[in-house]
Order: C-alpha cells, then sequence, then structure tokens
C-alpha cells in the first residue's frame, strides 16, 4: 500500500515544523561546532557506559550502548544537514544551550525513522494508517516471517555494531575515477593516527580501588587538505558540505562515517573517534560505500574484482577439504549459471555468491535483501538438475540477511553464509543448516517473543510501529479464507 495522501499532508506539516525552529536563527558555523561538541560530549558518556558494561560482563548495557551510539550518529548528521540548510551564514543571535542541541539531535533521530517508513510503505513494505484527529500515525509492519524475528533482530542489535565484511579489494582497485583502494586506506591511517596522538585525555575508572584507564577522551580537531590528488579527492568526498546537502544528493547521505567531516566555513572539522573508526575494522565496508555514492559508474566496473576473488576464495577452501571444484559451472534448459558447483565423492554442492555493500538503513538492507532472496531463488531452482541431496548455499562477503530473507530461505531449503563461514561449510556441508541458522540469530534453546510494539513523538504527532498485519489486510485474509470454505 502506497503512503496514503494524508501522510504526505502530516510530512508536510513535520517539515514545516522543523524548518521553523528558532535554533536555526544561530549562524551556521556556531551551530555546526555546537553539535559537534555535544556530540563529542554526548559519545564519551555512551563509551563509560559500554566500558562499565564490559568490566561488569553485563551484555545488556554493553548493547544498549551501542544502540544509543548507532542512535546519535543518525541524530547529528540529520541535524548537521539541517543546520547547512536552514542556519543563516551570519548573524548575532546568541547560541542555544546544550539542551536545545540535545533536543535538535533526538529530532533528527526520529525524523530519519520517519523517512524510512515512508520510503518502506512506498515499496509496499509497511502500511501506514492516519488518524488525523488523534494526530496519531501507525505503521504496521506485517508481523513475523521465520517465527523468530525478535530472536534475528536482537542479535543483529548486538553484532552488526561491531562485524566487519569481507570485501576482498586490492590496494591497485581503482574505486572510483579519482581514487584508489590504496590512496583511501592510507589517508585513513594518516588521519586515525593523528586523532590519536590529539586524544591527550584518559577515562580512568576507580572501580575496585584502582585507576583503571577505559579509553582515551575524543576530542573536535581540524583536518587540513592532503598533499596527493587522490588523497585529496578521497577526502573531499568524505566531508559533508553546503552544496552537497542543497541538492538531491543529499537523499543517500544517511551514514554519518560515510561523510564524517564537516565544513565549517573554511574549516574541516571532525571527531576524532570518527576518524580513528575510518581506519578501524569496518575500514573496508565504508570505503566501498563512500565509493558507491560518489562514483557508482566506476564503482560498478571494479565490482567483477571481488567476486572474481570470492569465487577463488571459495574454490581454495573447498579444494582443502577434498572438494572437485567447476567455478562459473553452466546450465542448460533454462540457461543459467552457478558460482560453483562442488562434488565429493557422493555430496554436491552448488554455491552461489553474493557481494554486498554494508546496510545501514532499513531501505539498504531491503535492497541487500533482494539481492540475497534472488540468489536463494536461483539456488533452488538449480539444485533441482541436481541429485536429490545436493545441498545450495547462498555465500555472502559478510551480511547474513534478516527475517525478510530468512523467511525465503527456509521456505526454499537453501542457507544464507557469509565468506567467514566457508571453511566449516566444506568441511560438513550436512550441518550447515544448523551452524547458519545459528549464526544469523536463530536460537532453539531461548523462549520466542514478538517484536514489541514502539512509540515516538515527533512535531506532535505520534509514530506507532507495530509488527503485525494492517486490520484491513487482516479482514482481507479472513475473507479469502471464508470464501474458499464456501467452495
Amino acid at each position: 500500500m502506497p503512503v496514503p495522501a494524508e501522510m504526505r499532508v502530516a510530512e508536510t506539516e513535520i517539515d514545516r515544523s522543523i524548518a521553523a525552529l528558532p535554533i536555526w536563527n544561530t549562524p551556521q558555523k556556531t551551530l555546526l561546532r555546537m553539535i559537534l561538541e555535544f556530540y563529542r560530549d554526548a559519545i564519551e558518556v555512551v563509551f563509560a557506559l559500554a566500558a562499565v558494561g564490559y568490566q561488569a560482563d553485563d551484555s545488556v548495557s554493553v548493547e544498549n550502548s551501542l544502540c544509543q551510539e548507532q542512535d546519535l550518529h543518525g541524530g547529528v548528521l540529520q541535524a548537521l544537514k539541517w543546520t547547512m540548510e536552514f542556519s543563516p551564514l551570519c548573524g548575532d543571535s546568541p547560541s542555544p544551550g546544550a539542551e536545545v542541541v540535545h533536543e535538535l539531535i533526538g529530532i533528527g533521530r526520529r525524523y530519519e525513522l520517519l523517512v524510512d517508513v515512508l520510503k518502506m510503505a512506498n515499496h509496499d513494505r509497511v502500511t501506514i494508517v492516519m488518524n488525523d484527529a488523534g494526530r496519531t500515525i501507525t505503521v504496521y509492519e506485517g508481523g513475523d516471517l521465520t517465527g523468530a524475528d525478535a530472536q534475528l533482530i536482537a542479535y543483529q542489535h548486538s553484532t552488526l555494531p561491531l562485524y566487519a565484511q569481507t570485501p576482498l579489494i586490492a590496494d591497485g582497485d581503482q574505486l572510483t575515477a579519482k581514487w584508489t583502494a590504496g590512496d583511501f586506506r592510507r589517508l585513513a591511517s594518516q588521519l586515525a593516527a593523528m586523532a590519536t596522538d590529539l586524544e591527550n585525555e584518559k577515562i580512568v575508572t576507580t572501580r575496585g580501588g584502582e585507576e583503571t584507564p577505559l579509553f582515551n577522551r575524543p576530542v573536535v580537531l581540524e583536518i587540513e587538505d592532503a598533499h596527493e590528488s587522490a588523497q585529496q579527492a578521497a577526502l573531499e568526498d568524505l566531508t559533508l558540505t553546503p552544496e552537497k546537502v542543497a541538492n538531491p544528493s543529499k537523499w543517500p547521505l544517511t551514514s554519518w562515517r560515510d561523510i564524517p567531516f564537516v565544513m565549517v566555513g573554511e574549516r574541516r572539522l571532525a571527531v576524532s573517534n570518527i576518524v580513528k573508526s575510518l581506519a578501524g575494522p569496518a575500514r573496508d565496508d565504508y570505503m566501498l560505500r563512500v565509493a558507491a555514492r560518489s562514483d557508482s559508474n566506476q564503482y560498478v566496473k571494479v565490482s567483477g574484482l571481488r567476486e572474481s576473488r570470492m569465487i577463488e576464495r571459495c574454490k581454495a577452501a573447498l579444494e582443502t577439504h577434498g572438494w572437485a571444484v567447476r567455478p562459473r559451472f553452466k546450465l542448460t534448459n533454462p540457461p543459467r549459471e552457478l558460482d560453483l558447483y562442488a562434488t565429493q565423492a557422493e555430496g554436491h554442492l552448488v554455491v552461489q555468491l553474493k557481494s554486498t555493500l554494508r546496510p545501514e538503513t532499513p531501505w539498504e538492507v531491503l535492497k541487500r535483501n533482494e539481492d540475497l532472496i534472488k540468489g536463494i531463488v536461483h539456488t533452488a531452482e538449480a539444485i533441482r538438475c541436481f541429485p536429490a541431496g545436493t545441498i545450495g548455499i547462498v555465500v555472502t562477503d559478510g551480511y547474513h540477511g534478516d527475517y525478510n530473507t530468512w523467511a525465503q530461505a527456509l521456505a526454499c531449503g537453501v542457507m544464507v553464509g557469509t565468506m567467514q563461514d566457508v571453511d566449516d561449510i566444506a568441511r560438513d556441508p550436512m550441518s550447515a543448516h544448523v551452524f547458519l541458522k545459528s549464526r544469523a540469530g536463530f536460537d532453539e534453546r531461548a523462549e520466542r517473543s514478538p517484536v514489541p510494539d514502539r512509540q515516538l513523538e515527533l512535531a506532535g504527532w505520534t509514530l506507532r510501529l507495530i509488527d503485525a498485519p494492517a486490520p484491513s489486510q487482516l479482514s482481507r485474509d479472513h475473507q479469502c479464507m471464508r470464501e474458499a470454505g464456501n467452495r
């Protein structure tokens, strides 16, 4: 069901309400700097909560801190974009208090959720029901698809912020027309080293009677232009500017780590912990996201290199465990190509590979899911051409899929794994359906529960998210059941 007209009216009202906020009277440079400084202070609190959670072996506190960090990033990026769009370049209005900046970032986080809802509704993935009198927007998300949706969601909340994909990128890969993977990696390493050197204050705990260092306090720092033209081009692709916010290219700017540097007047500023993360374990994940956004044509040209390397890596792992492997195996009637077909004694294995960008938003998750579901269906159809008992698996470079993917996987009997799982698949493919489900978040021992309802306030509207079919859909389903019973 597309976005109802009443929702579009409410959306316009919400946009106008945000555009009329008094905070936009603050000069742009002042407000941008205040947002960065607020984030620096807020992330310090989040890190402290996480550190205490780790010390106490309190997984719930750690997971909550990771969710808080994710929410903070979303709200900060939206607040920065709005500031570049609405605040004047100069003026003499007094600076707002920290509590006003805090509320702005909260509005940004909630607005980001609304944008995701509208996009999903526009592609018939959720149903929006309006109550103008009660100023309530209810979003029906469709209901449980796997019987363990809440388990998968909880697992992803705890693992996704910390995981890295396996993109198999070489330094010489020309990811954009202006810079290679090596250019980006060298830039990220240099900036991370600089950020680390500038973090001079240590946060410590006296728990247990002794001072124990927890982390270095983040700082707001300035990033100068790079000396090399390729690194400068990568630096510019990582920098949020008023020009990027003033045209439709602002809509793909959905993850702060994709564009963590901010032009504040003539100075390029950033917060040190974000700078360091660009050289961390997920560096290549964000590098690919930046390349795909900045130069999609060139990115597509080199994406085949990743897929070929995935084939070679999987082939080597299978052969190590005694499989005879035929890559790019072709079938006829109908014609189709399989990335890998392997045999071992009486065993037959079909592996379809999917190279994906790291998903950061519900919309991106939907697109990754669609790609994986195509691979699952393709593999399920292909294994019918082989002897009974042939195992089919879709392998990605890091994304396990969510409940949408696994609903299809369970229906087709084709599991989803990652490159990290290939050795185990090659060693024991008959058990793959068990350990791959577990690694995606299924837990047969845990009690299953529904996804809880969520509610938030935005510009005088209440947004409710309910994981159930819409009432109209339930009525149609019941009508179909009655009609079937009468036949």
